[in-house]
């Protein structure tokens, strides 16, 4: 009677003790527009989302946070509102009594201008570089009788005008150039 009253005090110990919430994730802001660091300070709130637990909090002066008491898990790490040029988030899978820490590069503000500037920031020049086309994109091809590309008119063109596909997804945050010769988006 004894090792049962024993044997299942033994497992209601490690039932609770396989409950505890023990692991923490540290993490910080790394703002890429300084200029706009009240605005983030006053603003910004950090998102954990897992199977079992959604929790938000701000960041502090120092655009830091903190979770604490998280059990093992997988978990997804927002920040609200959006950053730019994407809606990214980050996944940790944690562990019992782990702590992890994040360094989150943040830009409250998209960084492609809206500018007509076609100069690559790399290579510093415009020969290059082709225009990025959103949105579902179709073109008509006129050919004459010899399969030559024409204008609607029929008259030959020289230089096919090229631009790279963006894809369909149009968001309010894209790249509006690429140069071809640094394969670089902006």
């Amino acid at each position: 009677m004894k090792k049962i009253i024993i044997l299942f005090l033994i497992t209601i110990l490690n039932s609770f003790f396989g409950f505890c919430q023990t692991g923490e994730i540290h993490g910080k802001l790394i703002l890429e527009d300084l200029e706009n660091y009240q605005v983030v300070l006053k603003n910004t709130m950090i998102i954990l989302k897992s199977k079992t637990r959604n929790d938000t909090i701000k960041v502090d002066k120092n655009l830091e946070f903190k979770f604490k008491n998280l059990s093992t898990d997988t978990l997804n790490v927002f920040i609200l509102p959006r950053n730019y040029p994407t809606n990214t988030y980050y996944r940790v899978n944690l562990k019992e009594g782990e702590i992890q820490k994040l360094e989150l590069k943040y830009s409250s503000v998209c960084p492609y201008s809206k500018t007509q500037n076609t100069i690559c920031p790399i290579c510093k020049k415009d020969d290059k570089v082709i225009s990025i086309t959103y949105g579902f994109v179709a073109s008509v091809k006129f050919r004459d009788k010899d399969g030559e590309i024409t204008d609607k008119n029929g008259k030959p063109i020289l230089e096919e005008r090229k631009v790279k596909y963006g894809g369909c997804v149009v968001t309010d945050c894209h790249p509006n150039w690429f140069c071809t010769r640094d394969e670089m988006e902006f």
